[in-house]
């Protein structure tokens, strides 16, 4: 994960965070930080400056930080509800965090990848933190199936266990035909 910086010339809050030595402090903590002028490098997703993003290293901005913030609060671990909306080519489901990496949602029978994860910080939320996912087990059977995500070190999720069985055994209860229940 690393840091981008969106600025502008003339932007007050911009010049506070440099004289504040906010990238300098990110650096300090481990993180690369890629500085974007906006007035000479537009980019599309950006209108108002300042703007950090934590990014993973694909450059998907994983949370944004928008506005004046100090390097404290955007080394501020993130906490986050384990309860998760899914996106994939336009779809959007819920899905939960079940243990180290692992969501639970329900099958996306014809979709194999180009999954996305937005953790709120509580449910209902509007902050969140975004990640990719991938898809590692599917039953079509009781129509459930497993992704793995992978977070920064400054973003955790809180799972939520089920059935009582250890999130490692990637077991679930799902229903066939309203009450046969299947395990996945």
């Amino acid at each position: 994960a690393y840091f981008c910086f969106f600025t502008k010339a003339f932007c007050g809050p911009c010049k506070r965070m440099h004289e504040e030595g906010v990238v300098k402090s990110l650096e300090d903590a481990g993180y690369r930080v890629r500085t974007v002028d906006v007035d000479h490098e537009p980019h599309p997703s950006v209108d108002t400056a300042p703007q950090v993003w934590l990014c993973d290293a694909a450059g998907m901005p994983i949370r944004r930080f928008v506005g004046y913030h100090t390097a404290d609060q955007i080394l501020t671990p993130f906490s986050c509800d384990g309860v998760c909306l899914l996106e994939a080519n336009g779809i959007r489901c819920s899905g939960v965090a079940i243990g180290d990496g692992l969501i639970l949602t329900v099958a996306h029978h014809d979709q194999k990848e180009g999954f996305f994860v937005n953790f709120p910080n509580s449910f209902g939320s509007r902050e969140y933190a975004r990640v990719s996912a991938e898809l590692i087990k599917l039953d079509r059977s009781p129509d459930l199936c497993v992704l793995r995500y992978r977070l920064p070190k400054l973003v955790t999720v809180r799972p939520y266990e089920i059935s009582g069985s250890p999130a490692s055994a990637i077991e679930a209860t799902g229903y066939l035909g309203g009450d046969i229940p299947k395990r996945l």
